[in-house]
């Protein structure tokens, strides 16, 4: 029994009607190797060609989609635009089929973003050009979206005059947003290299980046999230596509819960930021004092190398050892520093302790109250204790967002 397709359909009307698959092919706007293709059944029209197909035949889109005439008998028994079930099983394989295509190709834009970031990383550390990797991760991004704009373009001209392609539409924005998304973010995350780098010939540490990245890349989030919520709402007021079930009410709770996450992050950045303001490194460093301004001097003036935090013990040095001569030939001291009140000099000291980061004091009436001095081991291990507060943060950044993910989630599920 020959098999019922839509191929062999197209096969027996276009020599029923003597026509050529050239000449078919020019009706449709497309080459011969297509129709001929779709008579060979290794392919398929596309669902916005139906309606073009069956009217140049004078048949209808169901009799096209089941790949056989409908007999007298069931002309009478249905109407003329009641699909069959055989016919609305081949629509929804057809329309199966344009929305694999549409993953595939949006799979394609998806890695084009991630190829920009990969290309911006390899010029920021491979050349040391920060600039530059920025501009060759933009040429991507950018690639990424227009692509993307092109395939949501092509899947609903694959379905332009069909009814009942809510769904379809859905799954088809759906995924667009997550590529825009994902593209917007990679983005955001890339500006650091133009923004924190001052220099078109530096590049950027990778631990700069990643904290500065994931700060953009979620401010990035949060703003492309809203735009998304928005637009999604006016999309479904316009019928562009069928919502899902309850949508109004996951909408609702969507803005309830993006209000309750903007009120929390909101919260603990002024925190951070306070903290920040109020506790730097030198409020976390751990400051060494001296009762008295002769010990200070022997303190910062016994030479001491600093090794990177390794005890380091006085050695005996010449002060020839960090002079230099004026223009008269006089020996003078490179390290010879003051202490002053009211521009008058209180103090003068030689530091070649090496392993002193800073020094604070106070004066009055001309006699020096108290002096501190700031080792590089104490300020590292306060910026150190700073990072992690800092970081502390950033879980609780992170704990907000799960924290309001998981309210919509339970809300959503009493829909």
């Amino acid at each position: 029994m020959e098999k019922k397709t839509i191929g062999s359909l197209i096969a027996a009307l276009r020599k029923a009607n003597g026509m050529t698959q050239k000449e078919l092919a020019e009706k449709l706007n497309v080459s011969d190797k297509t129709v001929s293709r779709w008579e060979r059944d290794d392919g398929a029209p596309d669902l916005s060609a139906i309606p073009v197909i069956a009217e140049i035949f004078g048949i209808t889109c169901d009799e096209l989609l089941r790949g056989e005439r409908k007999s007298p008998e069931q002309q009478v028994e249905a109407p003329e635009n009641t699909p069959t079930p055989k016919g609305e099983k081949q629509r929804q394989r057809l329309l199966q089929l344009s929305l694999s295509k549409y993953k595939t190709r949006s799979l394609i834009a998806l890695c084009l973003a991630l190829v920009g970031l990969l290309v911006a990383m390899a010029f920021n550390f491979g050349f040391n050009r920060a600039y530059l990797g920025l501009l060759a991760g933009c040429v991507f991004y950018l690639a990424a979206a227009a692509c993307q704009i092109i395939f949501v373009n092509h899947a609903f001209l694959s379905i332009a005059e069909e009814e009942d392609t809510g769904d379809f539409r859905r799954q088809v924005i759906g995924l667009a947003e997550i590529v825009w998304l994902v593209t917007a973010v990679l983005f955001a995350a890339s500006l650091p290299l133009i923004l924190v780098v001052h220099d078109s010939y530096a590049g950027l540490l990778g631990g700069s980046w990643l904290r500065y990245g994931s700060a953009y890349g979620f401010s990035a989030l949060n703003l492309c999230a809203g735009i998304l919520w928005l637009t999604n709402g006016q999309l479904v007021k316009r019928g562009v596509y069928t919502p899902k079930t309850n949508f109004a009410h996951n909408h609702r709770w969507q803005r309830n819960c993006a209000l309750l996450l903007t009120v929390l992050l909101a919260m603990t950045f002024a925190c951070q930021w306070g903290f920040n303001q109020f506790m730097g490194i030198n409020d976390l460093a751990e400051w060494r004092a001296f009762e008295d301004v002769e010990s200070f001097k022997t303190y910062i003036e016994s030479y001491v190398e600093y090794d990177s935090g390794m005890n380091s013990e006085p050695v005996a040095q010449s002060d020839q050892f960090f002079s230099y001569y004026d223009e008269y030939g006089n020996v003078i001291s490179a390290l010879t520093e003051y202490l002053y009140e009211d521009g008058e000099v209180v103090l003068t000291y030689t530091r070649r302790n090496e392993t002193v980061q800073n020094i604070r004091y106070s004066i009055q009436n001309g006699e020096v109250q108290f002096l501190e001095v700031l080792t590089w081991d104490e300020y590292y291990r306060g910026r150190a204790l700073l990072n992690v507060f800092n970081t502390l943060f950033g879980l609780a950044y992170v704990a907000e967002y799960l924290i309001a993910f998981w309210f919509y989630l339970v809300k959503r599920k009493k829909a």
